[in-house]
Parts: structure tokens; sequence; C-alpha cells
């Protein structure tokens, strides 16, 4: 439709220009045609023949003028048309504008509407994301929790057993405090051979006094309990708690107030005021011990 209006526009502009074309050319062809006789000669005969001409003249000035005036309104219309084609045009490109800028205008409506719907659904999984997460915290403090209390039932159970039972068995809490402030040193940790209560306890040992199941001991460097031979003369013969502590040099290592003060201390306190031997092996270095568990007295 627009191109068929530029088209009617430039055939308009080409009838225009052949009609200005045809008004000139009417125009020069019907000037009056001068007398060739001369002004001597000048006769009645001259002055009749002129008249004609001018008659003649006269005659297409006339038609001429009614060819112009056509023309005239001819171009007239031609350019009422011309207007009216280039005013719809105007209104048609106006439209079309005013129809491109809503479009454009909705289209960014759109895309802004689908951008915030994307942004609330990113938010909605990610406080659902929090949420979960939160709960799985939770759960998993709870869970923790409840294994931690598990734990210390199943501890204090075995205690109390292994203490209803006749066996040996340390008190916790007694046996870990006094040994915060000491340093930590190696023990060789020993029980009596085929005893298997002494092996148990032997292990309760190491449980509290090494790193602990989870980090939670005193952080001795403690060996596993291995076996020693009944026949070497030792196994805490002489103690209540049938616990003997080989040290290199005692009364220096008490003297010192170091490791050595803390175990033989701990022992007793763990044990609900027990006591325990000591002797030496000179072959020991320093803060280095040799715990033997022996048979319970």
């Amino acid at each position: 439709m627009q191109r068929r209006k530029k088209m009617t526009l430039v055939y308009l502009a080409v009838a225009y220009i052949l009609i200005t074309i045809i008004a000139i050319a009417l125009f020069i062809t019907i000037k009056p045609k001068k007398s060739a006789a001369s002004k001597g000669q000048e006769t009645a005969q001259s002055l009749t023949s002129d008249i004609e001409h001018l008659k003649e003249y006269r005659s297409r000035l006339s038609v001429s003028n009614t060819v112009l005036l056509f023309l005239a309104a001819l171009s007239a219309t031609l350019l009422v048309v011309a207007s009216r084609l280039s005013d719809e045009s105007a209104d048609e490109l106006s439209e079309m504008q005013s129809k491109v800028g809503n479009l454009k205008e909705e289209e960014f409506a759109q895309d802004l509407r689908d951008k915030e719907l994307k942004i609330t659904q990113a938010k909605t999984l990610a406080d659902s994301t929090r949420t979960e997460l939160e709960l799985e915290k939770r759960r998993t403090a709870i869970a923790q929790k409840e294994t931690a209390e598990a734990q210390l039932a199943l501890r204090k159970n075995i205690e109390d057993v292994a203490r209803h039972s006749g066996r040996r068995a340390l008190d916790i809490k007694a046996f870990l405090e006094p040994l915060k402030n000491k340093p930590k040193a190696n023990v060789d940790l020993q029980y009596k051979e085929n005893d298997s209560e002494a092996y148990m306890f032997a292990l309760q040992i190491r449980r509290w006094l090494g790193p602990g199941a989870e980090n939670d001991g005193a952080g001795w460097n403690v060996t596993e309990p291995h076996p020693f031979k009944t026949d070497i003369g030792l196994g805490g013969s002489g103690s209540n708690s049938g616990i003997t502590v080989i040290a290199g040099d005692i009364a220096d290592e008490l003297r010192k107030n170091g490791a050595l003060n803390g175990l033989t201390s701990v022992i007793g306190f763990g044990l609900s005021g027990t006591s325990l031997v000591t002797q030496e092996d000179r072959h020991l270095p320093p803060n280095t011990f040799i715990l033997l568990i022996g048979q319970k007295p």
C-alpha cells in the first residue's frame, strides 16, 4: 500500500512537469507573426494582413487561455491529490510508528514481567534451600546431641556395670581434670598376660589418657595395650590398684612436678583414692613411662 502511494506521487509529479512544459510550448507558439513589409512599403493590404494575423493570434490566445486554465485546474487537482496522498502517507507512517512504539512498550513490559517472575522464583528457591539447610542443620545438631547423650549413657552404663561387677573403672571427670595443666608424656601401656579384666582396664586407660575417640582424651602418646609376662616380678603388687608405673628417675620426675605427678595423681583420683607402685628403670628417657596393669588385688 505504501509503495503504491509512492508510485502515484511520482506519476503526479511527472504529469505536473509535462503540463508545465506544454503550457510553455503553447505560450511560445502563439506569438504573433510580424509583417515582412518594410515601413516604406506599408499599404492597406499589409494592414489588412496584420489585422488578420492579430485576429488569428487572438483566437489562438483564447484557445491557449482555455487550455492553460484547464491545465491549471488539472495541476491544482493533481496538487490536491498529491497533498492528500502525502497526508495519508504521513498518517499511516505516524500510525505505524505508534504501533511499533506500543509493541516495543508491550515487549519491554513483558520482558520486565518475565525477569521479575524469574527473580521471584529464584528468591523462592533460595528461601526454600535456606530453609532446607536450616532444617538439616537442626536435624544434624539434634542427631549429634542424641549421639553424644547416647555415648555418655553407654559410657556410664559400662562404668556402672564394671563397677558393680567388681571390675576396675576410671572416674572420667576426676581422671581428666588434673591432666589439663600438666605436660604430656609417652606411655608404654602393658597388661598382665591372659587377664581379661586387666586388658579391659588398660583399654579404658588408653581411651582417656590418649587422644580419645573424638579428641576428648588427655592427648598423651599411649601405645596399644600389650601383655607382659607374669614372671618378671612386676604387676602392681603392694598397691590396692594392681598398677605399677616405671620411670627413669622418679625423684627427678616428681621434683619437676611434671607428667609423672599428673599420672600418679589421676590414677589415684580415677580409682577413687587407690594407690599404685612406682619403680625406676634408668634406661628410660625423661618424660617416658611404662604403665603396667596387673591383676586386680
